[in-house]
């Protein structure tokens, strides 16, 4: 989990792979329980910057597929909006 960070934040969401990939996808779960996705396709890296607009803990997952037919590699990681 990363430090907690004051509600109307506005954070780069990065992700980057050592190969370049059919799809990179970071979907946000909020605190209320709705959930954004953004996707870049046919890149190694990824950012979003993205508002976090509630209080409460927000989960992140970073999806990376190689191929668009292989399985999804996931990383999860949380930040806490106060």
């Amino acid at each position: 989990m990363y430090r907690p960070v004051p509600r109307g934040t506005t954070l780069a969401l990065s992700a980057e792979t050592d190969v370049s990939c059919y799809r990179i996808r970071t979907s946000i779960t909020k605190p209320s329980g709705g959930v954004s996705n953004h996707s870049s396709m046919n890149t190694s890296n990824s950012t979003w910057n993205y508002t976090f607009s509630e209080v409460g803990l927000y989960t992140i997952k970073v999806s990376a597929m190689k191929t668009s037919t292989s399985s999804e590699v996931d990383y999860y990681y949380t930040v806490r909006i106060y």
